[in-house]
């Protein structure tokens, strides 16, 4: 008993199919196809769109699920191509979140190494963090947080901005280095508080210059115009 299934035409010219369900009743247009070939589900309103997903069953998390089953090489889960030109925005992805509380949009990989948020009603962006407080937040983990900024990880070829995260009493250190440097003494830190140190990562002092060698010279005044200079050893 129970109808399984059911194609029906729409009066417009579209095409609608409905699904049974468990209670011996009908989905209706479970998928709707319009006169102008746009596919909907869900939904018989596609609109301009090819394909328009909707759900209002507030049990359901994922509107779209999307598996590949490929063991090597690249799997692609979606691909954005424009055909058209002169458009304002030929590749763009737009999500929004107007019915969540916190309005925040987020992708991310399962297993934690990418996670990019924004906070549309701010316009602030997180990476490592789905509650970004500036227009760009990014945030590696409850001790250390770091950005790389060059053509590659590589020795001379990259900078490294690194933030120590202190513990609320003043412990907190951002130093910037080269990558291949990795010596404290070949950063320059600043401290929370003010405090900036060359050659060490916690200075003491307003400015502390740290050197270890006896023949080099660690710090140097000049006056360009004077021909002058002062170095200290």
């Amino acid at each position: 008993g129970g109808t399984l299934a059911r194609v029906q035409g729409i009066d417009n010219g579209g095409l609608g199919f409905d699904t049974g369900n468990n209670a011996g009743g009908i989905n209706s247009n479970a998928m709707f196809i319009s006169n102008a070939a746009n596919v909907g589900i869900g939904t018989t309103s596609p609109g301009s769109r090819r394909l328009k997903v909707f759900t209002n069953v507030s049990t359901n998390d994922v509107g779209i699920d999307t598996r590949i089953a490929r063991t090597s090489g690249v799997n692609y889960g979606h691909i954005l191509r424009a055909n058209g030109i002169n458009a304002v925005q030929n590749i763009s992805l737009f999500a929004e979140a107007a019915g969540a509380s916190s309005k925040n949009v987020a992708i991310w990989a399962n297993t934690g190494q990418v996670w990019l948020s924004t906070a549309n009603s701010t316009d602030f962006v997180g990476i490592g963090t789905t509650t970004p407080e500036a227009k760009l937040h990014v945030y590696g983990g409850t001790s250390l947080s770091e950005m790389y900024l060059g053509e590659d990880a590589a020795t001379d070829k990259a900078g490294i901005l690194k933030y120590t995260q202190g513990d609320g009493s003043g412990k907190g250190v951002i130093t910037l280095s080269h990558y291949g440097n990795t010596s404290v003494t070949e950063s320059l830190a600043i401290k929370y508080g003010g405090n900036v140190g060359i050659g060490t990562n916690s200075p003491g002092s307003k400015l502390e210059v740290n050197e270890n060698s006896n023949s080099t010279v660690y710090s140097k005044v000049f006056n360009q115009n004077a021909g002058v200079s002062a170095t200290a050893r």
